[in-house]
């Protein structure tokens, strides 16, 4: 199945958890978001490619001065993998 993630009240992301469903042969996942401090502004929104291959390790740093506020990732059966994007802003 897709991930389509997005934090709500324009928050960013500092967290995510999976476990692994055997039944399934896929991941469920649990987001945690935090709030911009007052005056803090998010600009240059942006969706990085793909941050890693199949039957690899997601090893993503994102950019300074950039956070990540949504995720979005692919499964493919046959390879019962995931391949992850970003959605990272600048915060200013």
């Amino acid at each position: 199945a897709m991930v389509l993630y997005t934090c709500p009240n324009q928050g960013y992301l500092n967290g995510m958890h999976s476990i692994h469903s055997n039944n399934y042969e896929d991941r469920r996942f649990k987001f945690r978001c935090c709030s911009p401090p007052s005056g803090l502004d998010f600009k240059n929104c942006h969706w990085t490619g793909y941050v890693n291959g199949w039957d690899s390790y997601v090893n993503y740093h994102v950019p300074y001065g950039f956070v990540i506020r949504g995720v979005f990732s692919i499964h493919d059966n046959g390879k019962e993998d995931r391949r992850f994007r970003f959605e990272i802003c600048r915060s200013v």
